[in-house]
C-alpha cells in the first residue's frame, strides 16, 4: 500500500524508465489532500496498473451529475463517499463545507467529488 498527494503520481508517471519498474507489490494506493483529476489517474493506471478498489471502511455510491438519483455500478456520474477518517468540514466556515459536503450523516458527512 502506498499513500500519496497527486503530484507524487505525476512524478512516478513521468519517471524516464517507469515501465522498467514493478508495480505489482503496490496492493493499493490512498490518494488525498488534493484532487485527483482523471488525466493524472488515467496515466498512473496506464504506467503502473490499476489503482484498485476503495478500503472497506469507505461507502460510495454514484449519483447522476444533476445529484436527483442514485446510479447502478459501471453508469457514468458523481461519486459519493463518506469514511471514518473523512473531514468534518473547514475550521469556521461554514459556507466553504457546505459547496462540497452535504447531508451529514452522523458525525461524518459524504464528500461529493464534483
Amino acid at each position: 500500500m502506498a499513500a500519496a498527494v497527486p503530484t507524487i503520481l505525476v512524478a512516478v508517471s513521468n519517471l524516464a524508465k517507469v515501465d522498467k519498474f514493478d508495480f505489482t507489490c503496490l496492493k493499493a494506493v490512498w490518494v488525498g489532500a488534493a484532487p485527483l483529476t482523471d488525466g493524472i489517474k488515467n496515466t498512473f493506471e496506464e504506467k503502473t496498473g490499476s489503482i484498485g478498489l476503495p478500503f472497506s471502511d469507505v461507502k460510495t455510491r454514484i449519483i447522476s451529475l444533476d445529484g436527483n438519483h442514485e446510479l447502478p455500478p459501471g453508469e457514468p456520474g458523481e461519486i459519493i463517499l463518506q469514511t471514518p477518517t473523512m473531514m468534518m468540514g473547514y475550521y469556521n466556515r461554514p459556507h466553504e463545507t457546505a459547496d462540497p459536503i452535504q447531508g451529514a450523516i452522523g458525525d461524518r458527512v459524504p464528500l461529493r467529488t464534483a
